[in-house]
């Protein structure tokens, strides 16, 4: 609701003021930025990275509670 009216009083402004606003598509941005295929692949990556770390925190703490038994 407020995205609408802060539009509506921006193209009621721009009608006054003469200036016409740019209809600015977020999506379509962020889909030139990247395709989903690449999204997806970055998020794989993530959870690698995520997976590695992990485990590796976990063998350290293994490591670290048989060296005190």
């Amino acid at each position: 609701m407020i995205i609408c009216d802060s539009k509506q009083y921006l193209e009621e402004l721009a009608v006054e003021v003469g200036v016409s606003c740019v209809d600015f598509d977020l999506i379509t941005f962020l889909e030139s930025l990247m395709t989903m295929d690449q999204v997806i692949q970055f998020v794989q990556y993530q959870w690698i990275v995520y997976g590695v770390i992990l485990s590796f925190a976990w063998s350290k703490y293994a490591i670290q509670r048989h060296a005190k038994i």
